[in-house]
Order: C-alpha cells, then sequence, then structure tokens
C-alpha cells in the first residue's frame, strides 16, 4: 500500500474556549450533585424528625438553603453562581444585624453592672 492511498482527515483544532467552559460546566455539575446529596440528608433526617414536608413555607425557605448553600460552594470553588451577589449582601446585613445585637448585648450588661454597683446585691444583705 502507498502512502498515495491513505485519506488524510483535516486536523482537528481544540476549542479552548469550549474545553474551559465544559470544565466549568462539569465542575458545576458536581457542586449541584454533591449538594444533591447533603438535601437529601437533609430532608430525610426531617422527615426522620417529624417535620411536614409538604409545608410550602418550609419547602420555599429550604429551596433558598439549598440555593445558597450550593452557591457558597461554588464560590471556593471558583464557579459563578447567580447566588454569589445574593449571598454578598445577605452577609453584610447579617454582619449588622450581629453588630446591633452585640452592641445591646453590652448595653445590657453595662447597665446591669451599673445597677448591681449602685444598688447591690439584695441577696448579699439577707
Amino acid at each position: 500500500m502507498s502512502k498515495n492511498n491513505v485519506i488524510k482527515f483535516p486536523d482537528i483544532k481544540i476549542n479552548k474556549h469550549q474545553s474551559a467552559r465544559n470544565e466549568l460546566l462539569a465542575a458545576a455539575q458536581d457542586a449541584e450533585d454533591y449538594v444533591q446529596f447533603m438535601t437529601d440528608v437533609i430532608i430525610e433526617q426531617m422527615v426522620i424528625d417529624g417535620y411536614n414536608m409538604e409545608d410550602t413555607k418550609l419547602i420555599d425557605d429550604l429551596t433558598v438553603t439549598i440555593n445558597m448553600l450550593c452557591g457558597a460552594i461554588c464560590r471556593v470553588d471558583g464557579i459563578p453562581h447567580f447566588t454569589h451577589d445574593i449571598l454578598d449582601a445577605m452577609h453584610g446585613e447579617l454582619q449588622k444585624l450581629l453588630d446591633e445585637e452585640d452592641n445591646e448585648m453590652n448595653d445590657n450588661a453595662f447597665i446591669a453592672k451599673l445597677i448591681e454597683d449602685e444598688w447591690g446585691d439584695d441577696d448579699d444583705e439577707q
């Protein structure tokens, strides 16, 4: 057989953008599979604990929570997710609430200390 009888196929060029996109999609699917596994475990335990899994508000809340969990996992893995901006905003608001609560607790502790110092503990006098 001579070399003239061999059919040469065109070179296959790999699209680097498509390859990166496929890797990203595969990583996103892995994250979703992981979150689905965790969701199954959570729901199974909730059923065991007697929660009504037909409660629409519970299902709505779990849906939000699960999507946020998936977003957090995707962020760690460098995968874009629609919840990232929402998570950032929620973190900022939550931090404000926690700071306010800390300040209130500190204020209450200060007031309690002031009252104790001013009037003393009634139990000590008896």
